[in-house]
């Protein structure tokens, strides 16, 4: 999740910068970090599915959650046009 969108800028650079109808990703994409590395991507529609939500999602251990990948899904739930989820649970 923290290095998938460099990823993609840098090795699919290419790929990414065609014209599109739509980006469909998973919220194991920093979506608002792909679109600032290629800008190319902002006038393109983007969808994000959630299929699990940081915010809740267990820990092995009683600690302190680590945040970072919660406010990732928020923020690429902010950059995306349409946000699907796989339950109610977790859109809720």
């Amino acid at each position: 999740m923290r290095g998938a969108a460099a990823w993609f800028a840098t090795a699919e650079r290419e790929r990414l910068v065609e014209p599109y109808d739509v980006l469909f990703c998973s919220s194991f994409l920093a979506l608002a970090d792909l679109v600032g590395m290629v800008p190319e991507l902002s006038l393109v529609p983007k969808a994000i599915y959630f299929h699990e939500n940081q915010w809740e999602y267990p820990v092995r251990e009683e600690r302190e959650r680590d945040r970072h990948f919660g406010f990732t899904q928020l923020v690429s739930a902010a950059s995306a046009d349409l946000c699907l989820f796989n339950s109610a649970h977790n859109r809720d």
